[in-house]
């Protein structure tokens, strides 16, 4: 997985906190060790740039594969939160039939003009034992942010408590967006390399390398 992909999957996933940790851990590591270099007098401006850059493209590279590992636990949980709270996992009956029916769920609930509407769907629902309609209500109160919608889910399905939890805190964490992170990545480069993409740094190293 890609380092964007990533990131986009834990701040969904709600873990923006512990990427910002991980990436001020490794930017005070990188730092003290593009400081060491600076100031060893037995290299020349351009080698000390060199090895600057190579340090980089080697701490960057094992924060992606730790981003990368984060982010596939995460999206499984998410998965499957998604797929037991809105789909139709767990559910008893045909996988075909009842996939068709969340189908026409969604386009019944898509189809309301207002939460209320939404609200007496999910209410009918659920004292018919509809609970494909109940579980496309439930994703529609999480996507437009309708606590209302959401705990009428909830007051007759505890069960689903954590997992509706995890996925409305995501929806508002990928909303707020990970500009704040990108700057975090950024900041883990040499200063004087900050606005330079990975690429080009890592031609830089290059010599460093050979």
């Amino acid at each position: 997985m890609e380092r964007q992909e990533a990131i986009k999957t834990l701040v969904k996933g709600g873990k923006s906190a512990d990427v910002r940790k991980l990436l001020h851990e490794k930017a005070d590591s990188a730092h003290r060790a593009y400081s060491q270099i600076t100031s060893d007098a037995d290299l020349t401006e351009e080698a000390k740039r060199s090895r600057q850059a190579a340090h980089y493209m080697s701490v960057i590279k094992g924060v992606n594969d730790e981003l990368s590992r984060m982010a596939s636990r995460v999206y499984l949980t998410d998965q499957d939160d998604a797929s037991t709270v809105f789909g139709i996992k767990g559910l008893d009956g045909d996988v075909a039939s009842l996939s068709i029916s969340r189908r026409d769920a969604a386009d019944r609930i898509a189809s309301c003009e207002a939460s209320a509407q939404v609200l007496e769907l999910l209410r009918r629902a659920t004292r018919s034992g509809d609970e494909v309609l109940a579980r496309a209500a439930a994703e529609w109160g999480v996507e437009h942010r309708d606590p209302k919608v959401a705990n009428e889910f909830l007051k007759t399905r505890p069960q689903h408590d954590a997992a509706l939890q995890r996925l409305w805190d995501g929806e508002a964490a990928e909303r707020g967006g990970g500009m704040d992170i990108a700057i975090a990545v950024g900041g883990i480069r040499p200063g004087d390399m900050f606005s330079m993409s990975d690429s080009q740094i890592e031609a830089l190293a290059q010599p460093a390398y050979s």
